[in-house]
This record gives structure tokens, sequence and C-alpha cells, in this order.
């Protein structure tokens, strides 16, 4: 984001970006990474506006968007900060407002994981039947089987083209983070609080917490309705950024 930053930066003027390039690149690792980014007179890449600002210049200089992305839109910044992990359901659209099915987060968490952390195994068994497993995204589910992030409806099905609820969204980021929040208490502020399932309550907690979900406008969580593709960007989104905020502060 850093670099993003730089980048955008460079589209109205290159001798500025240059200078922070050099400035930022001469303090090594002397200084915190936040105090150094200061310094050299870049943002503060944990800001939301300065990711929507980053986001917009460099998308619409770069021409990354698919053609149904909405510049302006709430989930553009988070779109644009994982557009290289993220991918749309035709080369020409991203449809943003369609659910997200089982099997498109999983494949989206286990891009995350490959980029950030350390690439899946490839040589795992898929003990899904309903799973093809000649499809690109089977490698990550047979990852996040083995590695206990995800359950299936059965030992057989999985339903990869099942919609995933907010509810079962949050437990596998949860189980990915390996903590949940003992503290539920925050949850009862939550109108439609009692309709999340007692499986899923220590991983709102948690991801309330985290800042992970947010509840909607009405000032509800909405456990059982779907999750958008818009949605899952943005979450995948603030997931990174807690990573990243982990390793660099």
């Amino acid at each position: 984001m850093a670099a993003m930053d730089i980048y955008a930066a460079s589209v109205t003027d290159r001798e500025s970006a240059v200078d922070k390039y050099m400035r930022i690149s001469a303090m090594g690792g002397f200084m915190p990474f936040t105090e150094a980014l200061s310094e050299s007179g870049l943002h503060d890449i944990f800001d939301y506006e300065t990711i929507k600002y980053i986001s917009k210049t460099v998308g619409e200089a770069a021409g990354l968007a698919y053609i149904d992305i909405d510049p302006d839109a709430w989930y553009a910044p988070y779109y644009y900060e994982t557009s290289h992990i993220s991918e749309g359901r035709t080369d020409a659209l991203f449809m943003p407002d369609d659910n997200i099915t089982r099997g498109e987060f999983v494949e989206l968490l286990g891009r995350m994981y490959e980029y950030y952390e350390d690439e899946p195994e490839t040589d795992l068994t898929i003990t899904f039947e309903d799973v093809d497993k000649t499809d690109d995204g089977a490698k990550y589910i047979a990852w996040a089987e083995e590695s206990g992030i995800i359950t299936g409806y059965s030992e057989t099905e999985f339903a990869p083209d099942e919609p995933i609820t907010r509810e079962q969204l949050v437990t596998v980021l949860c189980r990915m983070d390996g903590a949940a929040a003992e503290d539920q208490a925050r949850l009862a502020a939550f109108y439609d609080s009692a309709l999340i399932s007692d499986w899923a309550a220590a991983p709102f907690a948690w991801a309330v917490e985290s800042g992970i979900i947010n509840g909607r406008d009405d000032n509800t969580i909405a456990p059982q309705d779907n999750t958008t593709r818009a949605e899952a960007v943005k979450i995948a989104a603030v997931s990174i950024e807690r990573i990243l905020r982990m390793r660099l502060c």
C-alpha cells in the first residue's frame, strides 16, 4: 500500500513521488514503519480515507476495474486492495452484488494465505464428493479442510456452489485466525443478535471486536443473511490490513 501511495503521487507529481521514495528508502529499518511513512511525507496506509484515495487513483490510472465496478462505490477501495487475490465471475464482470459462494470464499481465503503466508499444500486429498477435483479452487478447499478451517454439511458434502451466510463466514475466518473473543456481551447491542447460532456467537464476537465485520445501518448484524461478493472483498481487505498491521507496527 505504501508503494501504491508513491505510485498514486506519481500520477500528478512525479518529482514529489521520487522524493518520497528516496526518503523512505534512506530510512531503512531505523524507525517504526508508521513513523517512516510520516517522515517521508506518505499517508497513513492504515487509514480508511488513505485506502480509498490510493485505490481510486491507482485503479483509474491502471485500468484495474471490471466494467461493473463503480469507482465511487463503498466497496471499490476494498476491491482494489484485494484485486490481486480476487477474481470476477467473467472476464468483464465482477458482479459485486451477487452472493459469494462457499467455494469462492474459501478460494479467496486460500489466495490470501498463499500471497501473505505460504503456498497451501497441493497434494492433499479432497474428501467431499461434490467438489470437482479439476476445478481451480479445489486445492484451496482441500487445504482449508486439512487445516480445520472449514467443515462440510456432511462428511461427503461441502456444497461449494451454495451462498455462504455471514455467520458461516465469520466462523471460517475465526478458525483461520486461531482465536475467538470470550466476551460476547457486545453482540447484545445488535437488534437481531438472538438469531446468531450458538456455534457462531464466539466467532461473531471476535469478528466485531477485530473490526472485520460491522453491523448494518439498521443496527442489525444479519447472521443468517448471505454474503455478497462486495462484502467479501471488504472482509478480506480488513483481514489483510490486520495481518500487515501485526507485522509492521
